[in-house]
């Protein structure tokens, strides 16, 4: 279980250096779209996932390495899908992901590094005072609060007290993407 959390950290990882990789390469003006294009795509594989669910649901079997036997089963084989998936996200991350192009102007004319410094302190202090970026942070913050939440506290719950299996819960994280890619278009949108 730890395993899997730390691939799922790894993945989240991917995602800021993507979000960066955005914030570097695409025009200002673009980057909204581009955003929302990119977060909707991230829950449309969540919407997809239970049907890889549904692919490993009836495996029941092992296999050996170095003479130690590891059971695959509906429990862990979509653990091993997922962290399979996440060495395939690495290796293309790696080989095809450039760095951006360089920027058309400096982003600061600061000549020496304590005025540098100085000034990357009153920005960040400017912009954490600002409300059209402490408000969709703070919107960001109690997003991921809920999903956390719901991720930790949902699976026990469906399992002991509705009798859901694990392929069971993963459709309820179905709907609950599905709703989250409407929100993401409705953004699009307007």
């Amino acid at each position: 279980i730890l395993v899997g959390r730390f691939v799922q950290g790894m993945g989240a990882a991917g995602k800021t250096l993507l979000s960066s990789w955005i914030a570097t390469a695409i025009p200002f003006e673009e980057q909204k779209t581009i955003i929302t294009i990119y977060t909707m795509v991230g829950m449309a594989g969540t919407f997809i996932g239970p049907a890889l669910n549904t692919l490993v649901a009836e495996i029941d079997t092992s296999i050996t390495i170095l003479g130690t036997s590891i059971p695959i089963n509906p429990y862990n084989s979509i653990g091993l899908l997922v962290a399979a998936n996440e060495a395939i996200l690495w290796v293309v991350t790696i080989l095809l992901l450039t760095d951006p192009p360089p920027q058309q102007k400096p982003l600061t004319t600061a000549s020496n590094d304590e005025s540098t410094t100085k000034e990357e302190e009153q920005h960040l202090l400017k912009a954490l005072t600002y409300f059209d970026i402490v408000f969709p942070v703070i919107q960001q913050f109690v997003l991921v609060f809920n999903f956390a939440l719901l991720g930790v506290a949902m699976s026990p719950v469906a399992a002991d007290l509705l009798g859901w299996t694990p392929v069971g819960i993963s459709y309820l994280c179905t709907a609950q993407s599905g709703v989250v890619i409407v929100g993401m278009a409705a953004t699009l949108y307007l």
